[in-house]
């Protein structure tokens, strides 16, 4: 996603939502045939840019290696303070289990 009226779409009109301690991920059907991921890491929740950079990092690493990437949806991940406590195999592995709910939650609405 490049545009901010394509992040306000995902906001106004989620159909789905994980709401995990560290992060939140709201997601919204798109009418290509591939995920699109957008990420909002503040400099607010995330002082540092090495932890924003880390955040953004491990979250496109679970983002490819979920299945999300062949399903059409608009994802975005908002970052919270609790993540920058944690080390960065938890954060990898938190993402990777908040995004295979996400599939599942895909599955049981199709």
């Amino acid at each position: 996603m490049q545009q901010s009226s394509e992040f306000n779409a995902v906001f106004e009109q989620n159909s789905f939502r994980i709401n995990a301690s560290e992060f939140l991920i709201l997601a919204r059907k798109n009418d290509f045939t591939f995920s699109r991921l957008g990420m909002i890491i503040s400099k607010r929740t995330t002082p540092t840019s090495v932890k924003r950079n880390l955040f953004k990092r491990l979250t496109r690493e679970a983002f490819r290696h979920s299945k999300l990437n062949e399903i059409p949806l608009d994802i975005i991940v908002l970052g919270r303070p609790k993540a920058n406590k944690m080390t960065k195999k938890e954060l990898l592995k938190s993402l990777v289990v908040n995004f295979q709910r996400l599939n599942e939650q895909w599955a049981t609405q199709q």
